[in-house]
């Protein structure tokens, strides 16, 4: 009788059954309880954030290897998932720029308006230096009637704005 009882214990350890002397493990906790309705939205939710990074990295790329076409649609592609990303649209901005499309963007207007305003300052004060070293010079030389012209044209530019 004694060889039924090993063969049993042998069955019970062979098929991961807990001997019986040992007590079974607690169950697994359930899932909590949601609808599937949030289970979806959760789900659509996560595919496009997924998506939408999967766009923007691509764009990056493309970027990266200078095909601005590409890299636009894909930046195109990403804000039709989310429209409102700020890293999107900043990306999108700095591709247009780098294509040469300009148009309608009011941020990159004022930039290159900005940027022509200081240049045409640093061209007037470079300009006016210039011409106080003719002026002193023309005045040590005893041209003074240059010299003069020099002072007016640098009182001039200086009034300029």
């Amino acid at each position: 009788m004694r060889r039924p009882a090993g063969c049993a214990l042998l069955l019970l350890a062979a098929c991961g059954s807990t001997p019986v002397g040992e007590p079974a493990p607690p169950p697994s906790p359930a899932p909590p309880s949601s609808s599937p309705e949030l289970d979806e939205a959760q789900w659509r939710a996560e595919a496009e954030q997924v998506l939408f990074e999967r766009h923007m990295r691509t764009a990056r790329l493309y970027r990266d290897g200078l095909d601005l076409e590409k890299a636009l649609e894909q930046v195109d592609r990403a804000l039709a998932l989310r429209p409102a990303s700020e890293q999107a649209r900043q990306l999108r901005a700095e591709l247009q720029r780098l294509s040469g499309v300009r148009a309608g963007e009011v941020s990159t207007i004022l930039d290159d308006a900005w940027e022509a305003e200081l240049v045409r300052e640093e061209q007037r004060q470079v300009t006016v230096r210039r011409l106080l070293n003719e002026a002193r010079a023309a005045e040590e030389a005893g041209d003074l009637d240059r010299a003069k012209l020099a002072y007016q044209r640098a009182i001039f530019l200086t009034r300029e704005k």
